[in-house]
């Protein structure tokens, strides 16, 4: 048995050293996104190739960057020597069984094998994707090389979809991963909770299209203890592939082009033609919501870059953050179902740095809502650096169209002192306040001469945020009925509005 299965992968390393690492140098770097390479995008449909019988499907792709050229041993025979860091094979059909799988730096034979599979299990029918992964930046440390094994999804997806099979082998983000589709404005998650070393329990089917994704990689990118919604990396474009295509994709990191640097990519294969490697490199995202506190707008439509993104957004509605690449944005707010050209306001070429989080908000500085710049923008560029620990972070901004003057605000378990001076309509506090987290009861000094007494005050405290939380908190005027009500509105960390009405104390 054993001189027979050793056969089988004479004629199997045959079969793969013919289509197998697709680039001159084994690399599979060379192809762009989208390039027509035997196996990039615009591969077609996957055929249900699952071995069947007595045999399975097998392919292997190394993403251990720094192993360096590897040499691949099955049962302990050597069927790839010097194999490139980002080459793959493609799928080869060998006998169901077990096999003893070993990846060692090339030229130093098995005994010095990093990566070690012992009995992996080859089952009829069964198609399985083999990565080779770096889980460590360090190396030499223990572990650092690992096998990731894909048992992939081999039925073909329905009319006009694609599969995607996501992984995560990226030692720069050593924490689980939501995955956001940023087709849907909203960037809804795909994929959550993808730890490292693993691969997503099943298959994502969904519409063919020219695919962008975000990745929230929580505490990794100093934010928030766990993932939070808002999403940290953002990749580049994949073209559309073919529908009924299969892809493979995963965030890996490598060394960067200078030295020192680390790289986080988008790598994936497609289809189960020649299976060329190909990549996109994540970018930082910039992160922006929108915030509609203008009353008198009505519902309102709202426009980036000329084109409609969001429709219907009601009085005191809001998105969470958006993540956009590094670069310029034209904003434009409309009554609903109105033309770019009714804009009541509109923002052009704001910039959005890589890692840069901004709160945009829509407001009314004028009782009437129909006098000439009513309706304002007020762009607050947030404060994400994690507070001191048990705290919380608070914006403080002004946009009451009753109080025309700045205001001072103070923290209402101590009025010795005002815990943020100054404050003028239309703006934000020059910086957050760093404060334990309590249930807080704000006071407002209004007076155009402010005289250190308050003369509003929260009618009920802030519920107490978690520690490490961010609060963006304003002092906003409404029509309610016939009066109009001053209130304090606030949002905590990527979450909903909430309002405390505010009164003489």
């Amino acid at each position: 048995m054993i001189v027979r299965r050793n056969m089988a992968w004479l004629f199997a390393l045959a079969l793969l050293t013919a289509v197998g690492c697709g680039d001159d140098d084994g690399s599979g770097t060379d192809a762009g996104p989208g390039e027509d390479t035997g196996g990039g995008m615009d591969a077609g449909p996957d055929e249900d190739t699952g071995g069947g019988g007595d045999t399975g499907q097998l392919r292997l792709w190394h993403l251990a960057a720094d192993a360096g050229d590897v040499d691949v041993f099955v049962d302990g025979l050597a069927v790839f020597t010097a194999f490139a860091f980002e080459a793959n094979t493609a799928y080869t059909e060998l006998p169901a069984g077990s096999y003893d799988l070993a990846v060692a730096p090339a030229g130093a034979g098995i005994d010095a094998a990093v990566i070690e599979v012992p009995g992996f299990a080859l089952g009829a029918g069964e198609t399985w994707t083999i990565i080779a992964a770096q889980l460590d930046a360090d190396a030499t440390a223990d572990g650092a090389f690992q096998a990731l094994p894909i048992l992939e999804d081999t039925a073909v997806p329905a009319g006009g979809n694609v599969k995607f099979r996501l992984f995560h082998a990226a030692y720069a983000v050593a924490n689980p991963v939501d995955v956001h589709d940023l087709n849907q404005l909203t960037a809804p998650e795909i994929s959550e909770g993808l730890a490292q070393g693993t691969a997503a329990a099943a298959a994502l089917e969904v519409p063919a299209a020219a695919y962008t994704f975000g990745f929230d990689v929580g505490a990794a990118a100093d934010r928030l203890g766990d993932t939070d919604g808002i999403v940290d990396l953002i990749s580049g474009e994949l073209d559309e592939p073919v529908a009924g295509t299969s892809i493979t994709a995963g965030v890996i990191s490598k060394p960067g082009e200078v030295a020192g640097e680390v790289e986080t990519e988008l790598v994936f294969l497609v289809g189960d033609g020649e299976n060329i490697h190909d990549e996109t490199e994540l970018a930082v995202a910039a992160n922006a919501r929108l915030w509609h506190l203008a009353p008198a707008a009505g519902d309102v439509d709202i426009y980036l870059d000329g084109a409609l993104a969001l429709e219907d957004v009601p009085f005191e509605g809001n998105t969470f953050y958006l993540p956009f690449l590094e670069g310029t944005v034209d904003i434009a707010v409309v009554p609903a179902d109105g033309a770019l050209a009714d804009a009541v306001f509109t923002v052009a070429d704001y910039a959005l740095g890589a890692g840069t989080y901004h709160t945009i908000v829509a407001w009314q500085q004028n009782a009437d809502g129909t006098a000439d710049g009513a309706f304002q923008p007020l762009a607050i560029v947030e404060d994400r650096d994690p507070p001191a620990d048990g705290n919380i972070k608070v914006r403080v901004f002004h946009v009451s169209y009753l109080v025309a003057n700045a205001v001072d605000v103070y923290d209402m378990a101590d009025t010795a002192e005002p815990v943020a001076s100054g404050i003028a309509q239309g703006t934000a506090a020059d910086a957050a306040l760093d404060v334990p987290n309590a249930a807080y009861t704000f006071g407002i000094d209004i007076d155009e001469t402010p005289d250190g007494t308050v003369d509003l005050a929260m009618a009920m405290g802030l519920d107490m945020p978690p520690a490490g939380a961010f609060v963006t908190l304003g002092v906003l005027s409404k029509p309610v009925g016939a009066e109009t009500e001053t209130e304090v509105v606030f949002l905590v960390n990527n979450g909903l509005h909430d309002e405390v009405e505010l009164e003489a104390p």
